[in-house]
C-alpha cells in the first residue's frame, strides 16, 4: 500500500501558466533536459512559506500570473 503524501512542487511554463502540480510536475520537470528546465518556473516545498505574512505579496503575484 502506497500512502505517499503529494509533493509540495507547483511547475509553470515558460510563459508562465500554470502546467502541473505534485508529483506529476516533480516528475515532468526532473524529466525535461537541463537547458529546458531553466525556462520552466518549478517551486518546490513551498507549504510552511505560505504561513507567513510576507508571503500574501508573492502570493497575490502568483495569482496574477495564474488567471492571465
Amino acid at each position: 500500500m502506497n500512502n505517499q503524501k503529494t509533493p509540495t512542487v507547483l511547475l509553470l511554463t515558460p510563459n508562465c501558466q500554470f502546467h502541473s502540480f505534485g508529483f506529476t510536475a516533480r516528475d515532468y520537470y526532473h524529466d525535461l533536459k537541463e537547458d529546458e528546465a531553466k525556462k520552466w518556473w518549478f517551486f518546490d516545498k513551498f507549504k510552511m512559506i505560505l504561513h507567513h505574512s510576507k508571503v500574501n505579496y508573492i502570493l497575490q503575484w502568483l495569482i496574477i500570473l495564474l488567471t492571465k
